[in-house]
């Protein structure tokens, strides 16, 4: 069987890049799995962070929007 250092750059499955990834850890030292790992749980809390954000600017933008419409409501009631 071949030993691959990774996978054709014209790969675009990322189902078979993960599967290759999966199957590829079995060769790896335990420093690169511990690597691995550390690098995935760095990864995970940046994409926490990111969504996190994200929400927060969705909230942020639909109470602006209440806020506007709120004041547009007022400004036709007083005439």
């Amino acid at each position: 069987m071949q030993n691959l250092d990774g996978f054709p750059s014209t790969l675009i499955d990322e189902g078979l890049k993960e599967e290759y990834t999966e199957s590829d850890k079995h060769n790896w030292t335990k420093e690169e799995l511990n690597n691995y790992d550390y690098l995935m749980r760095e990864q995970d809390e940046r994409g926490k962070v990111e969504l996190a954000e994200k929400e927060q600017n969705k909230k942020g933008l639909e109470k602006g929007i209440e806020k506007k419409k709120s004041k547009l409501r007022k400004r036709g009631n007083e005439k």
